[in-house]
């Protein structure tokens, strides 16, 4: 009976453990989520006080906040666009409740400086949302979506359940992140659009089958330079649609190398399960090369 009751208190002692690390990653999304609102009401007060929740001095918990959804308070999708009338009709009317919980009094206070921070508010936290499934962002005005995707989010861990990723970037700055095995691991549609100079794609985004290894969607429509990665010939196991396009660069030299098409993109091995890609882009540049024409691409249907 002894032995019984000692494994019972240690039973409930783990419970009890378990129970606490909800509630502190519960209060982490929490914390992630106002750092997110202060540095948006900084960059872009008028976009962000359009929506529920996201004045700064608003109390509410974050799991109430409009274009948030979160499960058992686990912030599980943000969705913050432009066109208000379009996806409140998909979103439902907010739920404004301070039911949820009442957020800490640090995590609420004045907006920081604008400039303060080089992402905008592609902040580097949010690949800390454990629990995050869908993210979404996209602002065609004002100074909402300007700066630099940070580099964490494609570091080993980054949004381990994060399954859509939709940025429309006003002025993209600096280079695209590279994405190590291990992060973004469940990802499976990736779309970028964004203005402004040419970027080079990552070639680690394909270079290996453990990089964002459920892909299977990968939509990109912003000015390149350089050559297309031939290494991503070597992943993308699950990939199906690829669309490269966009306009010319925007104040960029002539002289900027333009993008070419890789031979190894039609080896054998190469994206098994491609059933559609679309290369549409005025800076292309070379021959078509001969080994499109005749070899690989065995589930493609669409060119």
């Amino acid at each position: 009976m002894k032995c019984l009751a000692a494994a019972q208190r240690a039973l409930l002692a783990l419970l009890v453990l378990a129970a606490a690390a909800a509630a502190g990653s519960a209060g982490n999304d929490a914390a992630i989520l106002h750092r997110l609102r202060a540095v948006l009401a900084a960059v872009d007060p008028a976009w962000s006080a359009s929506w529920l929740g996201w004045q700064p001095n608003d109390t509410a918990h974050p799991c109430t906040w409009q274009r948030v959804e979160c499960r058992q308070q686990r912030v599980v999708s943000i969705r913050l666009y432009e066109d208000r009338r379009l996806h409140d009709e998909v979103d439902g009317p907010p739920q404004h409740s301070h039911s949820m919980g009442q957020a800490a009094g640090p995590l609420v206070g004045p907006a920081p400086p604008p400039g303060a921070w080089p992402w905008g508010p592609l902040i580097p936290e949010l690949a800390q949302l454990d629990h995050l499934r869908e993210l979404e962002m996209q602002r065609f005005e004002g100074q909402g979506l300007s700066g630099a995707i940070p580099s964490e989010w494609g570091r080993a861990g980054a949004f381990p359940r994060l399954r859509k990723l939709s940025l429309e970037v006003l002025h993209l700055q600096g280079p695209l992140p590279e994405v190590q095995p291990g992060g973004l691991p469940v990802l499976e549609s990736l779309h970028l659009g964004a203005k402004g100079a040419a970027v080079r794609l990552p070639p680690s985004w394909g270079a290996s089958p453990l990089a964002l290894p459920a892909l299977h969607t990968l939509s990109i429509h912003t000015p390149l330079e350089g050559p297309l990665p031939a290494e991503w010939a070597r992943g993308f196991r699950m990939l199906s649609l690829m669309v490269i396009s966009g306009a010319a660069p925007v104040g960029v030299p002539a002289a900027v190398p333009a993008p070419t098409l890789p031979p190894e993109w039609a080896q054998d091995s190469a994206f098994p399960r491609l059933v559609y890609l679309g290369l549409s882009y005025p800076q292309l540049s070379g021959s078509f090369p001969s080994s499109w024409e005749g070899g690989g691409w065995h589930s493609l249907e669409t060119l």
